[in-house]
């Protein structure tokens, strides 16, 4: 991606935030009519180079899901929270928190698995149908306004942990 193209894309996010700000101060419902979405048209095809039952893989959960004492993710903020957290693979999974005030949090209550399914991993490893799980889980609040700040950082800095950690695949668990 060239630095022009990058520079379009934070002058149309721009363009759109300065008109959209207020409608999101007022919690109006067309505050998301315009928004810029990415266009992505160079995203390589990798074919996994093992079984995926000998592949190590990497959980990536966007639900807003934090461990005390980490900070809690801004569900506040109108532009979202451009943050991540790392939890070790052994967090006792009722000790969990969800930040994220962009959706029902009633299944994620009655099951965390749902949003954050290392148990279920974890089982499907036992059985030889997965590879091991890389630790840590990598979290982070889903919602954010400003695709490309996301991609060029959050999302720049979680591919360079999952590839250090040793992961030959990332399962991505969006809400």
């Amino acid at each position: 991606m060239t630095a022009s193209h990058r520079q379009q894309e934070e002058e149309r996010y721009q363009a759109w935030w300065a008109q959209a700000a207020p409608l999101f101060e007022s919690n109006d419902r067309n505050r998301f009519s315009g928004w810029p979405i990415l266009e992505v048209s160079d995203a390589p095809w990798t074919p996994l180079k093992k079984p995926l039952r000998q592949a190590r893989l990497a959980l990536l959960c966007s639900g807003g899901i934090y461990l005390p004492p980490q900070p809690r993710f801004d569900d506040i903020d109108p532009q979202g929270d451009y943050t991540w957290r790392a939890i070790p693979l052994d967090a006792d999974p009722s000790a969990l928190r969800l930040a994220h005030t962009h959706y029902d949090h009633a299944a994620a209550a009655a099951d965390i698995g749902v949003v954050y399914p290392v148990e279920r991993l974890m089982e499907l490893a036992a059985e030889g149908v997965c590879g091991q799980l890389s630790d840590p889980v990598y979290t982070w609040h889903g919602y954010v306004t400003h695709l490309a700040h996301f991609r060029d950082t959050a999302a720049q800095e979680l591919a360079a942990r999952v590839v250090s950690d040793g992961a030959d695949a990332a399962l991505l668990v969006p809400v």
